[in-house]
């Protein structure tokens, strides 16, 4: 049994992981409304990062492709 060892990551799941993190911060300096306002912030930011590397990989795929028809 094979493992593939890159992991498909939906955005919304990046969303929810910046938001753990942010109420985790917001607890430790005991004011969660600014640590869930970081903690979306940050979720947000990864979730657009991961939406584009997902893009990329899908175009980078498909010239792939391509380029063996060729």
């Amino acid at each position: 049994m094979t493992f593939n060892k890159t992991k498909n990551r939906r955005p919304a799941t990046m969303l929810g992981a910046g938001l753990i993190l942010g109420v985790g911060f917001g607890v430790a300096i005991d004011n969660i409304g600014l640590g869930i306002g970081v903690g979306l912030a940050i979720g947000a930011a990864l979730s657009k990062k991961q939406k584009q590397k997902q893009k990329n990989k899908a175009s980078l795929d498909q010239n792939q492709n391509k380029t063996t028809l060729q």
